[in-house]
């Protein structure tokens, strides 16, 4: 499922699901769907009414499966905050973060980072909190929205 989700640019199963938990909407591109009660699959919006005159009740829409440009969408720009911590060190009180996100590459693979930075008086940028890192953009993304819902940073 990884390298589907991969081809496509969408977050993986496990990210999806945690996105619906967390009660965003299931609004997207593309679904993860279950035929006949086998492994999902990514199926685009627009087919699944093929799948639904082909063959009502034989698939069930497990969740949205969100592309880079949606998760895009639900990350703000800029993140107020009042404690900026930096692993176990707090370093301010008031700061407002700006997304940043970048490629790292490996010799075997590449790693996406994603985090939030807030330029620190005379120190220069420093995070928010620590990056977030994932194989993939979509799931880096995935994994930033879910880390906000979590934390009541973003609604």
């Amino acid at each position: 499922m990884k390298n589907i989700s991969k081809k496509y640019g969408v977050c993986d199963l496990k990210y999806s699901k945690r996105l619906a938990e967390l009660r965003v909407k299931q609004e997207s591109l593309w679904w993860w769907v279950s035929v006949r009660g086998g492994e999902p699959e990514l199926y685009l919006e627009k087919t699944l009414g093929m799948l639904e005159c082909n063959s009502p009740h034989a698939y069930e829409r497990i969740c949205s499966a969100f592309t880079v440009a949606e998760l895009g969408e639900m990350l703000p720009k800029n993140l107020w905050t009042t404690d900026v911590i930096y692993g176990d060190e707090q370093v301010g009180l008031k700061s407002k973060g700006h997304l940043t996100l970048r490629v790292m590459e490996g010799k075997e693979k590449s790693l996406w980072a994603i985090g939030y930075e807030a330029l620190q008086s005379g120190k220069g940028n420093k995070p928010i909190f620590d990056e977030i890192f994932s194989d993939t953009e979509a799931n880096a993304r995935a994994k930033m929205v879910i880390y906000l819902l979590e934390n009541k940073l973003i609604k």
